[in-house]
Order: structure tokens, then C-alpha cells, then sequence
């Protein structure tokens, strides 16, 4: 006997699920097989990681001659009985890890070193996205330094807490993150670390709504909390600083010498007469494409020549580095006119670092000049010459330190030291004062 035809509908019906069937196995198929493939991909990366680290050998550079190969003392400085564990324990943890969390794992794995110009940088992969304010951490506490109008009431705030915890405690959870040789340049990298949103996550500040909320102090206002939210990837937004020259006459208050002029201009100098001072300001080592450093000097040298000099202040506090060499000339020009001078200082704080605290040693050292300030971000007796690699899969770019070198190599402390502390605190911010230029005008030969 023929069978019976099934009727058309309930046939299509059944083929409807049988292939609804079959394309949700290749999707979960598909999606097992993309993982596992991130996972891998991972993994290579961190092996690359390791090697790109720890390779032997030496190789020769025309303009910085004999340099090694990977991290200078690599085993010195990543013990194995603490790397490999650590090594070990981030491979296992990979497959739980969102792109951003492996990240960070990665940044952790190089900042364990405690070489500061170590790190990683992101130019492909997961988004850091940020808060729309800038904090700053000064000498007696963690402030508001500028903010989108959508956050007006932080700007000009001290935070007392971030997600109900305080900064200190904070800056302890976030001191594995960061590469970091003293505690000036760890405050400072913190700063900026307190805006990313997956440094935020991992240390569990973000809310359920997706927003970080900051209790503000204010004189005469007294706490209360600010909910900020992430910008988008990628979205400029233009933030206040309140130290800025136009603001800071909104809210009448003076706008400091130092930071009368944008940091772009590299250098500038000004002749201050009712001090008989020459103010020089070097913010970068680095060439101004608009003004080659030869001109400068120039200018610097006829300014010095043409009036009466009480004192020479070259103020280096926001110098984060470049090419050591650039500032020779000034240095130079200035000790030919040493006895002319009389006292130099050298104006110093946390974000002087790398070429920066190099250039305040020859300063110090040449021109017999006064430190001022506080101690800096960068270490007398630091590993430089920086090379990079990129990760092959996720392009991460790792930078490593390749000499141990510098002017201060006989100098031990961590940060150098200045010969007049100078604490610059976020009171004399908020008030438009500038305790170090203070006091170094007022010293004596």
C-alpha cells in the first residue's frame, strides 16, 4: 500500500525547523570556533610578550651604539619565581577575560618590572573609553583639574571619594597597573588611570547605569556626589581646565606665570623687571618646528645680556622627556655667563620625567643651580633608550627600556630630590598662587 502524503504545510513546517535546527548548530559551531580562535590569538600575543622581553643578546645602533636586545637586566628585574606564576595564572584566565580585561592583565604583566617608561599602548583592539573630567593629584590631595560643562560642578573640586572609596586607597589598588620607579610618578600615572573605563570596572567603581559617581568638596559648599558617564570611543570633548587663563579670570582668580602660556609652545622666556629676572620655561625636549632651539637661546642670551639679572629661574616641572641634547645650547650659553647670573633655580615637580629630570641634573650640576620644588616623577638612575615591538595579533605596541643610563647614575634615591621643597598644592591651585616661583625669587646668591 502507497504511504500517506504528508500534507504540504506540516512538511514545510518540519523543514522550517529542521534547517532552523541546523543553522543555529553553525552558528554556535561558528561562534565556538571564533572564540577559540581570540583565545589562541591570545595566547601567541603573550607568548610574543614574554619573548619580546626577554630576548638575549646585544645589537648595535648607529646613534645609540650598543643596546640589548630585550629588557635591559630582564631576569633582574622579572624574577622568575614571581613571573612565571604570574605568567602561568594570566595563560589560565585568558578564556574567562573579556579583550579589555587581557589587556590590562597585559599592562599589569610589564608594569611588574617597575620601569617606568615600560607600558603598553592601544592603537587597535578594545576601546578605552574615558570620564569627561581630568583629575590631578597634588600635593595634598586628588582634585578636579578640568571637566566638560556637562560636569561644571566638579571642576575646581577636590574629590573625597571615587565610587565611595578614597584616592589613597584607590592609588594602593592601582599601583599593580601602573609602571612606576617612585611614588610622584605613581599619583601621577594615577591621575590619568581614574578616567578609563576598564581600569574603573576592575576595580569595581562603575554603577549598574554605566556611571562613576565622585564626592566633591568645595569651600563653603561642602560634599556632595557628581554622576559622570563615559564619552564615546573616540569623541572629543572639550574639557576646562580651571587653571586656564580665560577661565581663571571668570572666576577671579590669577592665572600663574607657568601656566600663562599653552605647554604646545615647548619653551618661552620672559624677562620679569621688578625682579631682575630672567624666566625660562622648557616644557618639552623637543625642537618648536615654529622656533628652532638655536633661535631661542638667542633670544634667551640677549635678554640676559640686555638687562640687569638678579637670577636665572628655568622652570622644567612640566617636562615629561624627549631628546636630552635639544636644551645644550642654553645650557652652554648660560654657564659662559655664570658670574653675570647670580642664583639659578631650577623649578621641579611629578611630571618632570625621563630626558626632563636628565636636563635638571646638567642644570644642577653646570649652572651649581637650587632645585626647587618637589621630588620628580622621573628617577635619577633610570632605564632609557626605548624600543618597541608590536604583538602580532591584537597590534598592541609593548615599549622596553634597553640601557640603564643618565646624568644621575650616582645618584640613588627613586625621584630626584630637590635642594628647597616646595610643595604645589591644589589650595595654591585654586587660589592662582605659585609657591615655587615665590621662592625661588626669593633666593640669594
Amino acid at each position: 500500500m502507497a504511504a500517506m502524503k504528508r500534507p504540504l504545510r506540516i512538511w514545510l513546517a518540519g523543514a522550517v525547523l529542521a534547517l532552523g535546527a541546523a543553522t543555529g548548530l553553525w552558528a554556535g559551531a561558528g561562534k565556538a570556533a571564533a572564540e577559540a580562535e581570540r583565545v589562541a590569538n591570545w595566547r601567541e600575543d603573550l607568548h610574543a610578550l614574554v619573548a619580546g622581553l626577554a630576548a638575549p643578546g646585544m645589537t648595535v645602533y648607529l646613534r645609540r651604539g650598543l643596546i640589548t636586545r630585550g629588557q635591559k637586566d630582564f631576569s633582574k628585574l622579572y624574577p622568575a619565581a614571581t613571573f612565571h606564576p604570574a605568567l602561568e595564572t594570566l595563560e589560565s584566565d585568558q578564556p574567562r577575560l573579556t579583550d579589555a580585561e587581557i589587556v590590562l592583565r597585559f599592562r599589569q604583566l610589564v608594569a611588574s618590572g617597575h620601569v617606568a617608561h615600560n607600558g603598553i599602548d592601544v592603537p587597535a583592539g578594545p576601546d578605552f573609553r574615558r570620564l569627561p573630567v581630568v583629575f590631578h593629584w597634588y600635593a595634598d590631595g586628588l582634585a578636579v583639574d578640568a571637566a566638560t560643562a556637562d560636569y561644571s560642578p566638579a571642576r575646581r573640586g577636590r574629590v573625597v571619594t571615587i565610587g565611595g572609596r578614597t584616592p589613597e586607597r584607590l592609588l594602593a589598588e592601582l599601583a599593580p597597573f601602573l609602571a612606576y620607579e617612585n611614588d610622584a610618578w605613581l599619583r601621577f600615572r594615577a591621575a590619568e588611570a581614574l578616567r578609563e573605563e576598564e581600569t574603573l570596572r576592575q576595580l569595581g567603581l562603575v554603577d549598574n547605569a554605566g556611571q562613576v559617581t565622585l564626592t566633591i568638596e568645595k569651600p563653603g559648599q561642602g560634599t556632595y556626589p557628581v554622576k559622570v558617564a563615559f564619552a564615546a570611543p573616540g569623541q572629543p570633548f572639550p574639557l576646562v581646565p580651571f587653571t586656564a587663563p580665560g577661565f581663571a579670570a571668570a572666576i577671579n582668580i590669577p592665572t600663574p606665570l607657568f601656566l600663562s602660556r599653552p605647554l604646545e609652545r615647548f619653551y618661552w622666556a620672559e624677562y620679569l623687571p621688578e625682579k631682575n629676572t630672567v624666566y625660562v620655561q622648557y616644557a618639552q625636549c623637543a625642537e618648536n618646528p615654529q622656533q628652532p632651539f638655536d633661535a631661542f637661546t638667542t633670544e634667551v642670551l640677549a635678554l640676559v645680556d640686555a638687562h640687569p639679572v638678579c637670577r636665572v629661574i628655568l622652570d622644567l616641572r612640566g617636562n615629561g622627556g624627549g631628546d636630552s641634547r635639544v636644551i645644550n645650547p642654553l645650557r652652554r650659553g648660560l654657564e659662559s655667563r655664570r658670574k653675570k647670573l647670580g642664583p639659578v633655580a631650577v623649578l621641579i615637580g611629578p611630571a618632570t620625567f625621563s630626558s626632563g629630570v636628565d636636563n635638571a641634573i646638567d642644570l644642577w650640576r653646570g649652572l651649581d643651580a637650587k632645585l626647587v620644588g618637589e621630588p620628580t616623577g622621573g628617577s635619577p638612575r633610570a632605564y632609557g633608550e626605548v624600543m618597541t615591538f608590536t604583538l602580532p595579533h591584537s597590534g598592541l605596541i609593548v615599549s622596553y627600556t634597553t640601557k640603564l643610563e643618565g646624568p644621575g647614575l650616582d645618584l640613588l634615591t627613586p625621584s630626584l630630590e630637590p635642594d628647597v621643597r616646595v610643595p604645589y598644592t591644589f589650595e595654591d591651585a585654586r587660589a592662582g598662587r605659585d609657591p615655587l616661583l615665590e621662592r625661588a625669587l626669593a633666593l640669594e646668591r
